[in-house]
């Protein structure tokens, strides 16, 4: 419960641009940059090798990258 407490407020600091590390769900794991955000979710765009994609993704399962300035 504290836990989830502290990623509410954590993931209200994730801004356009921001690079992101997603913590829950199928992308877990995953670094990308939030492209847009609405409600309580951020658009997240993920690029591998062969892939490159957008995602809808809570913003409570984002961490914000260190690197972001």
């Amino acid at each position: 419960e504290l836990r989830s407490q502290f990623r509410e407020l954590v993931s209200a600091d994730i801004e356009i641009n921001d690079k992101v590390r997603v913590l829950e769900g199928p992308y877990k794991m995953m670094e990308g940059v939030v492209l847009g955000k609405k409600d309580d979710d951020a658009f997240v765009k993920f690029e591998l090798r062969s892939l490159k994609t957008i995602a809808t993704i809570p913003l409570v399962f984002l961490e914000a990258d260190d690197n972001n300035g």
